[in-house]
């Protein structure tokens, strides 16, 4: 479990691109990473994992995590299962339940991307919200602007790659919503290379997905 906290200038509408610092620690060990924007990555305390995103672009050797509590868990293997199959020989997928310290693995070179899928299954597939409010007991559930504020601007100065499932910046998205609005999706990736191919096959699953579901009906 980690504390998270950024900061940006006092606004209504402030955006991920208006954070000026973030920090994120462990609770467990107390291990710290701090970004101000223009910056880079400190951590610490003498000890911690050092700021070494990994070089990794074939999706085969790709070590991940992805979340999937509170989303439909059919739906989002429908999108994921083939980098959960392309991972699992040489290298694996994880369940952290924490977008924010999985973010920081990324930093460190322990993981090598990140994947949550939630808001563009709400996308594509809009018939897909009653699913998302059974399992989320009559709300809709998935990462908030506030589960990975801090961990954007740590990534960003970390020189990793970090865009909506569609491949989008975030720099636009208000940090204050409500409601389903407020669910963001995320890919983030150590490196340009490894996050091009991640959107590709997430694109590919959803335009089957959805060819699929435009027959059927």
């Amino acid at each position: 479990a980690v504390v998270s906290i950024a900061l940006c200038d006092y606004s209504e509408v402030a955006t991920f691109g208006s954070l000026l610092a973030g920090v994120i620690v462990e609770i467990k060990d107390g291990h710290w990473h701090y970004a101000e924007r223009g910056c880079g990555v400190q951590t610490g305390p003498f000890g911690a994992p050092r700021v070494r995103p990994s070089g990794t672009a074939e999706i085969e050797n790709m070590f991940w995590s992805f979340d999937i509590i509170g989303r439909p868990t059919e739906r989002v293997l429908g999108y994921l299962g083939g980098l959960i199959d392309a991972t699992g020989m040489n290298a694996a997928a994880f369940l952290f339940n924490s977008s924010a310290y999985s973010l920081t693995r990324i930093v460190t070179g322990q993981l090598d991307a990140y994947v949550d899928v939630g808001a563009r299954i709400l996308q594509d597939i809009p018939e897909s919200e009653a699913e998302f409010v059974v399992i989320g007991r009559g709300q809709i559930m998935g990462t908030f602007p506030y589960d990975i504020a801090a961990a954007y601007i740590i990534v960003q100065e970390a020189n990793c790659i970090i865009t909506d499932a569609y491949g989008q910046s975030l720099d636009r998205f208000l940090l204050i919503r409500h409601g389903k609005s407020a669910v963001i999706s995320c890919v983030v990736a150590s490196n340009r290379e490894l996050h091009r191919k991640i959107l590709n096959e997430i694109a590919r699953k959803g335009k089957q997905i959805t060819s699929k579901d435009e027959r059927s009906n």
